[in-house]
């Protein structure tokens, strides 16, 4: 009777998180069509909060793929990796996600 409780919770849990997946990706496609007003991209975003908060020794980087942004905050390499359709890009969906990742 346990592992039945088990596997539904494991499915339960699946579904949870294809779903907010699917959120992510839709939400983050909806405002990728919307340009940001001033023209600043992903990449301008995050490098301005740092200036901001007078914290320079994070470094601004690329990553391969799509909303595999994150910031890693190892000793040796803090870095905020922006993926390819934030780091350089202008729109609303980019300067949020590297906002998020800046902060």
């Amino acid at each position: 009777m346990d592992n039945i409780w088990q596997i539904i919770l494991v499915a339960i849990s699946g579904l949870v998180g294809a779903w907010a997946q699917f959120k992510l990706k839709t939400t983050f496609s909806k405002y990728a069509k919307v340009p940001y007003s001033n023209g600043m991209t992903g990449w301008q975003a995050a490098a301005q909060l740092l200036k901001i908060n007078n914290i320079n020794d994070v470094k601004i980087g690329t990553i391969a793929g799509s909303l595999t942004d994150h910031y890693s905050h190892t000793t040796a390499a803090k870095q905020i990796a922006l993926s390819e359709p934030v780091f350089n890009v202008s729109n609303i969906a980019a300067v949020g996600v590297a906002a998020h990742e800046a902060g």
